[in-house]
Formats: C-alpha cells, structure tokens, sequence
C-alpha cells in the first residue's frame, strides 16, 4: 500500500501540477453574482459538465438579503451553462420583472422593451457586444412573466431591440426545491407542471413542458426557424 501512494504522488505532483500552471492570473470579474461560489472556481467546479467562454452569461439580479435568494443561488449554479444564450434570474411577475440594483442597492421594476435593453446593457456581454438585429435568445428564469395575454415576456418580444431575439419565460412560478431548479410548476405539487413560451416578435411560436430545461443550441437557427410562424 505505502508503494502504490509513493508511485502515485511522483506521477501526481511533478507531473500535473505544475505551480505555473494551476494558478489563475485574476478572479472571476462578476463573483460578486455567485458569492456562495470560489471566484477562483472554473464552471462551478464541474469543467466536464459545464463550459464557460466568458463566466458572465448567468446573470443573477436577486435582492442580497432576501431568504429564498441562497437557494437560487445554488440552483443556478447547479443550471447547465448555455454558450450564446442570456439566462436572467430575478423576481417576476405577469406584468414585470423586479430585479436588483448594486449600485444603489434597491430593487428596480422592468415593465418595458426599453428597460429590459437597459438592464442588458448593464448586465450582460453577450448582448453589449451583439449587432440589433443579431439573433439571439434571452431565457427569464423569473415567475409568471410568461403568464397569459399581455405579459411582460411578449411586451418585451415587441421592442425594437428585441425584433430577431426569442424570449422564453414560465407560465407559472419557477420552483427551487433541494438546489435545483424544476421549472414552472405548482410549487405546492411538482407534477402539476407548467410551461416554457417562446416569444418572437410580440407573438408566442412554441411552448413546452416545465420538466425540460429551456437550454438551447445556435440562437440564429432557432430565430430562422421561428421567424415564418410570426408572419402567418
């Protein structure tokens, strides 16, 4: 036994971890989003399940103090990274998204097209960096804003900043339960589930089940896709 740890750490120590390479030259640019996480930790600590361009696409907008915000926390952190794609947690509603402002340390309501571009602006380097009319997909991770006619998610599809970008949003409530995230349900019984919508344009193009994760591949085939279905 002790020959086989004394083989093991001449190959492990000389041969994998090389000081100059096991070290990060900074911290994670955004780990004040992720405080229960390392800012030295590379995909939540699971590089074989999750990939990370950037570590700035999961963007969390969550009052600090708030009691439900550990348990998103950790959901989000167990979500799979979605490369291309804009995953937004924050409080939601049927007619607005309520998410959180570190500079001043309130609360903010987004109700508009106009302030949805805002918030992205602030927030996110996918959509900083993107052309107007690129396509691209923005996922809210926040209650009810898929809910019925009129919500926030469709008023947002209509803007002009968001004319080739597919909203997806819950039908109900999103549940946290045990560190992971269970979609749209009925937060009293899990199995009566509810939606993911797709909205393009003003206009709801595709639903599906809450059991799945809205995770999606190449945003530009997933608007070409769509785009005829809002012009019928």
């Amino acid at each position: 036994m002790n020959r086989f740890i004394h083989i093991v750490l001449l190959l492990t120590f000389p041969c994998l971890i090389p000081s100059a390479l096991a070290t990060w030259l900074s911290p994670d640019p955004l780990m004040d989003k992720y405080p229960n996480i390392s800012p030295y930790a590379y995909c939540s600590w699971n590089p074989i399940k999750y990939t990370d361009p950037d570590g700035r696409e999961k963007i969390i907008s969550l009052f600090p103090a708030a009691k439900s915000t550990p348990a998103i926390k950790n959901a989000v952190s167990a979500f799979p990274e979605n490369s291309k794609v804009i995953h937004v947690w924050a409080h939601g509603y049927s007619n607005g998204i309520q998410t959180y402002n570190p500079k001043t340390g309130k609360p903010e309501m987004v109700t508009s097209p106009e302030g949805m571009n805002a918030f992205l602006m602030d927030q996110s380097e996918i959509w900083q960096t993107r052309e107007t009319s690129d396509p691209s997909i923005l996922v809210l991770h926040s209650c009810l804003t898929g809910e019925g006619e009129g919500s926030i998610a469709e008023k947002i599809s209509k803007g002009e900043n968001f004319e080739n970008v597919i909203i997806v949003a819950p039908s109900r409530d999103v549940v946290v339960k045990d560190g992971l995230e269970y979609g749209p349900a009925d937060k009293d019984n899990l199995e009566n589930i509810g939606e993911w919508k797709m909205f393009l344009n003003g206009k709801v193009v595709n639903a599906f089940s809450g059991k799945s994760q809205p995770i999606f591949d190449n945003p530009q085939q997933q608007v070409e896709r769509y785009k005829n279905k809002t012009n019928e």
